[in-house]
């Protein structure tokens, strides 16, 4: 694919076509082979650069990324990275740049909006290359939530996301019920899972909550 120029435009063989698991794969080699980058942006990028080219929009971003990466560590081109959230796109040659982060952006990832958090920690020395135990709570302070615990087991907790919401109740229970019957349970707020999975099912759920929503709008305009 040529990326520049008006003949790579009038070239490109997706152009009027959705953005789809095979031409992010094309474009996540082509773009960040040998980098190491949040999901976030590996996503922006690429959508950005297909619709540029005459490409539509993914149906479903979140869909398109999740099992193009997937995919990509299937066959041993790609990899979780060294931080929550990212991954690295390995060359051929096996060298990965490293990205130059704060350091909050390698202790904390946070999504969503809200005075109240669902956090996600786990211990470092439980951490596991598919899942791992992973503790799904809810606290007004989560940082002094994980500093207690750590001190109440001899070892610190790694604080790897947090989930800023105004119904953290219902949002836990919701998330536990998910993870539960996954068959992902340990006991009570722990769970095998991820801070990358547990962000899958809320970002999940935020979408399907604005569909409803979107559907009920439109279900009292057609009444009136």
């Amino acid at each position: 694919m040529n990326p520049e120029g008006t003949n790579g435009i009038a070239n490109y063989p997706y152009k009027g076509m959705p953005l789809s698991r095979p031409i992010a794969i094309d474009f996540i080699k082509e773009r960040f082979a040998g980098t190491q980058a949040k999901r976030e942006e590996i996503a922006r990028a690429v959508c950005s650069d297909h619709q540029k080219r005459g490409g539509l929009p993914p149906e479903n971003v979140f869909s398109v990324f999740h099992n193009a990466l997937a995919r990509m560590k299937k066959f041993g081109e790609a990899e979780p990275g060294d931080f929550y959230g990212y991954w690295k796109i390995l060359p051929k040659n096996g060298c990965v740049t490293m990205p130059s982060r704060s350091k909050r952006d390698l202790e904390v990832s946070e999504i969503g909006e809200g005075s109240k958090f669902i956090y996600v920690d786990y211990y470092p020395s439980q951490k596991r290359e598919d899942r791992w135990p992973c503790k799904v709570g809810r606290t007004g302070n989560p940082k002094k939530r994980a500093q207690q615990l750590g001190t109440a087991n001899h070892e610190k907790l790694v604080h790897a996301l947090r989930i800023r919401t105004d119904e953290h109740g219902l949002l836990e229970r919701t998330l536990h019920y998910f993870l539960t019957i996954a068959g992902y349970g340990i006991n009570r707020d722990w769970f095998r899972t991820t801070p990358e999975e547990v962000a899958g099912i809320y970002e999940t759920l935020k979408r399907e909550i604005a569909l409803l929503k979107h559907a009920g709008a439109s279900l009292a305009g057609n009444s009136d």
